[in-house]
C-alpha cells in the first residue's frame, strides 16, 4: 500500500513539476539584422549580412543557416545508408549541423550551433584586430 502511494506521489510530482515540458525542444528562429541599424557606417544586405564600412575597411558578418552549412560540407552532411535514421550523435556528420537528420515530428532541421561567416577586407589600415569577446 505504501509503495503504491509512493509511486503515485512520484508520478504526481513529475507531472506537476516538469511533466508539462517533456518532449519540448526550443528552436530559435532565423537571425535577422536590426532594421534601424542601417546608418552611415553599416550596410544591411538582402542575404541578412551586416557590413561595417569605414574608408577602405569592410567588416561583414553573415549568419549561416543549416542549409548553407550542409551545402558547404556536403560530403559530411549526407545520412548513412540504412533502414532507420541513425543517432545524430554517433553518425559521422557535419561538425556544425546534424546533417540531413531531423526528428520525425519536426518539419525543420534542428540547429546544432550558431555559425557566423566573418569577412574582412582591409585596404587602408596596416592591421585590424577583431576581439570576438567584445562583439555585442
Amino acid at each position: 500500500m505504501k509503495t503504491w502511494i509512493g509511486c503515485l506521489l512520484c508520478a504526481a510530482l513529475l507531472a506537476g513539476g516538469c511533466g508539462h515540458k517533456l518532449g519540448y525542444r526550443h528552436f530559435a528562429g532565423p537571425i535577422l539584422p536590426v532594421t534601424n541599424l542601417a546608418g552611415a557606417d553599416f550596410v544591411v544586405r538582402d542575404d541578412h549580412s551586416i557590413t561595417f564600412v569605414k574608408n577602405r575597411l569592410e567588416v561583414s558578418l553573415l549568419p549561416l543557416t543549416v542549409a548553407m552549412l550542409n551545402r558547404q560540407l556536403g560530403s559530411h552532411s549526407q545520412r548513412p545508408e540504412g533502414f532507420h535514421d541513425p543517432n545524430p550523435y554517433l553518425a559521422p556528420v557535419n561538425p556544425y549541423t546534424y546533417g540531413d537528420w531531423k526528428p520525425g515530428w519536426e518539419e525543420e532541421h534542428p540547429t546544432r550551433f550558431t555559425v557566423f561567416l566573418l569577412k574582412v577586407k582591409n585596404y587602408a589600415y596596416p592591421k585590424v584586430w577583431l576581439n570576438p569577446y567584445a562583439i555585442e
